[in-house]
């Protein structure tokens, strides 16, 4: 068998015994059933409708220990709670168009979603890029929400 490069050349025994095994499947998973794991890596305080350095650090607090309380449930069960999952560019509002696109998350819009959290119930735009949920914004008055059917 001629060797490749600096590659060691496979004993026949082997190659024999890989051809033997069975191919691997993908499975498809639902990732609703996935507990989804917050980031702060992306988060942006030049959000299209509230800065993060804004927030008094009492309410920062309040998020995130709301966010660490979430990480237990699954992603079906938050949007039962109030969560919005958006596919519908015509659904937010201009400036969170705008924001994604300057981010460089344009092709993510069908992952984006919001969350009512804290004691002040702000709402916190992510993108959900299974299983990480990626903080982006908060949005304390809902103006990144055009839907009724949303706020």
């Amino acid at each position: 068998m001629a060797k490749r490069g600096n590659s060691k050349s496979v004993p026949p025994a082997k190659i024999a015994m890989a051809k033997a095994q069975p191919k691997a499947t993908r499975t498809s998973v639902d990732t609703g059933q996935l507990s989804p794991k917050f980031s702060w890596k992306r988060a942006d305080d030049q959000g299209p409708h509230g800065t993060w350095s804004e927030l008094p650090f009492s309410d920062l607090h309040d998020i995130i220990v709301k966010f660490e309380d979430l990480e237990g449930s699954t992603r079906n069960d938050l949007l039962k709670q109030g969560s919005h999952a958006y596919t519908d560019p015509n659904k937010v509002s201009t400036e969170i168009y705008k924001a994604l696109t300057v981010l460089g998350e344009i092709e993510n819009f069908e992952n984006l979603w919001s969350f009512r959290v804290g004691k002040n119930k702000t709402r916190v735009w992510a993108l959900w890029i299974p299983p990480i949920t990626h903080i982006l914004w908060h949005d304390p008055n809902h103006k990144g929400c055009l839907s009724k059917d949303f706020k």
